[in-house]
């Protein structure tokens, strides 16, 4: 007579749930109302370390955020300076998002060439990344180029709206360096005053575990030599570690009496089999359902 062993396995990572999102105050609600223009630091762990000075010297204050209870009409929700008249009220009723501008101007970078001037916002994560899977997502809007209000609308000569280059790129960084591993190119947001999902899957190797303590958000520069205004509104970022499956090697039919060796993929730090064994293989002799958990440290 033959037993017969199963072995099925489920990694994750820390013993946190799907729902923990490592991005800190995620849709910046958390922090004071904002008075002004240029004060995404108002939300709790976000700053612009990467906003071009340009952007200071020429009109712009930096990166944006906007509440539904500042005293402010520049920077109230659902009407602002940068909605041009129109509403845009925040994703799923809360009180606040994002605004990051650019310009790209002839002339503008060093030399005289054209280069892109924008703003750029750095938001916090709860830990240093480890190796692995991760699920990103945030959702974008874009005001339609119609619009006919406000200092920088499509009526403006100066700043005409360029409404097919609303990208935005993601990157990975540590600290407040400005570059870092790009995980994700948006497509292009439409210009219908809607919110977009955007969604990702991406994997850090072990060679990138430990590096990445922040995530970056910027509009992408195409290069163009002309001059052009960017904008996007930004709300609900989100970094998850993703579910990943492991797969148990070993024989899962023996004779009674017998023993069998089960082993979990190499390269974890740590593993945890349900008969309460904390190395990598096990030898058992007894049928049933084995699994196990394996995570590296600081994960």
């Amino acid at each position: 007579m033959k037993k017969t062993l199963l072995g099925i396995a489920f990694l994750t990572f820390g013993f946190v749930g799907l729902s923990q999102n490592l991005i800190l105050n995620p849709d910046f609600e958390i922090g004071s109302v904002p008075t002004q223009l240029g004060q995404i630091a108002n939300a709790t762990y976000w700053s612009q370390p990467c906003t071009d000075q340009y952007m200071y010297g020429n009109g712009g204050s930096g990166a944006d955020l906007f509440d539904r209870s500042s005293s402010n009409p520049d920077v109230q929700v659902p009407v602002n300076l940068f909605t041009y008249g129109d509403v845009l009220d925040e994703n799923d009723g809360d009180n606040r998002y994002a605004h990051l501008l650019a310009f790209e101007q002839t002339g503008a970078g060093p030399g005289g060439s054209a280069a892109t001037k924008g703003e750029r916002i750095t938001g916090t994560l709860s830990e240093t990344l480890q190796a692995g899977c991760y699920d990103l997502s945030f959702w974008t809007a874009v005001i339609p180029h119609d619009a006919t209000v406000g200092t920088f609308g499509a009526t403006n000569p100066l700043f005409p709206f360029d409404m097919d280059r609303q990208i935005i790129e993601v990157l990975l960084v540590n600290g407040n360096s400005c570059s870092g591993l790009l995980v994700y190119t948006t497509p292009n947001t439409p210009d219908d005053g809607i919110w977009h999902n955007n969604a990702v899957n991406f994997t850090l190797t072990s060679a990138q575990a430990g590096l990445y303590n922040r995530i970056l958000f910027r509009i992408k520069d195409d290069g163009a030599a002309d001059v052009n205004q960017f904008s996007i509104f930004l709300d609900q970022t989100s970094l998850v570690p993703a579910n990943t499956t492991l797969t148990i090697s070993g024989n899962t039919a023996f004779c009674a009496g017998g023993i069998t060796t089960l082993s979990a993929p190499a390269g974890y730090s740590n593993y945890l089999w349900s008969n309460g064994s904390t190395s990598q293989t096990i030898y058992t002799g007894a049928a049933g359902t084995y699994t196990v958990e394996a995570w590296n440290n600081g994960d």
